[in-house]
């Protein structure tokens, strides 16, 4: 299942090559502990779902999907689209920005940093250069325009999304990652870890980034969680761009986690390459 969310940091690629199937199976609670748009969450099995991000954004986005029928929910973002005339440029498959797009954009753009309707944000996504998320350090959206447009793809997995959503048996929450207690969870649960990688930057972590501390506190969350024998898998990458990881791999020698490597690939944002990447799934089980 495709998350609704258009999302810079998805695990759909990693997904398709087999992510999941490395996951324990009888999950009773789920932890995403860094979520972002709930891709692994929506292509889990388990009895209960602990979904957290600690950007606002994100899971207002989320709850978007949790507090409105979907039908509802399309009739709305149409609505916006129509309001703002933002399917103007759409002419025969020929999708290029036109000033006049721009504008149009631009002008929702703005209301948007004065509301901050998540409602706005979503469709302001769909429409930005390469969907990407991104906000200054006044903690306003500025991507710039791109060459998007409201799919009937999109629409069907908006609709699709309700089989997940429908079900009320998860909990939205926006905390930092330190906040989860190993000591309130039980051995049929399992935590799955996304942090931002310590060797990267990109669009959703930029402001204020990933620091030394951060890393060293979700090793020390891991230990303690293995230490309260609760299985946990963490993405991470040992290598980008010719930068190495040592202090991750260092860690996992260290405690002799089990390492599954996936197949180097590049990743590619805004059709540019990155660089081969060296993507892990490191394990206590």
């Amino acid at each position: 299942m495709k998350s609704p969310i258009l999302y810079t940091g998805s695990k759909r690629r990693l997904i398709n090559k087999g992510l999941i199937e490395l996951f324990p199976s009888n999950i009773d609670v789920f932890c995403d502990l860094f979520c972002g748009g709930g891709s692994i969450s929506l292509n889990i099995e388990a009895n209960m779902y602990y979904m957290n991000d600690k950007c606002t954004q994100i899971t207002s986005l989320l709850r978007l999907f949790q507090d409105i029928d979907p039908i509802f929910l399309l009739k709305n973002i149409e609505e916006i689209i129509l309001k703002y005339n933002l399917e103007k440029n759409v002419i025969n498959n020929l999708r290029k920005p036109t000033e006049y797009h721009k504008e149009r954009y631009l002008l929702l753009r703005n209301e948007y940093n004065k509301c901050k309707n998540p409602l706005y944000l979503y469709v302001l996504i769909i429409y930005s250069f390469c969907h990407q998320i991104r906000f200054n350090s006044n903690n306003e959206f500025n991507m710039p325009c791109g060459n998007g447009h409201f799919s009937k793809e999109l629409k069907s997995i908006i609709l699709n999304s309700n089989k997940f959503f429908n079900n009320k048996n998860y909990t939205i929450t926006n905390n930092d990652f330190r906040v989860l207690k190993p000591c309130n969870l039980s051995e049929n649960d399992f935590v799955y870890l996304d942090p931002p990688y310590f060797n990267t930057t990109a669009t959703y972590n930029e402001n204020g980034g990933w620091t030394k501390n951060d890393e060293n506190d979700l090793y020390k969350l891991c230990e303690e969680l293995n230490n309260n024998h609760i299985k946990f898998a963490l993405s991470n990458v040992f290598s980008n761009k010719g930068i190495v990881n040592e202090k991750l791999i260092e860690w996992c020698e260290k405690n002799n986690w089990n390492i599954h490597y996936f197949d180097n690939f590049t990743y590619s944002a805004c059709g540019k390459g990155n660089g081969k990447t060296v993507e892990v799934l490191i394990m206590n089980y």
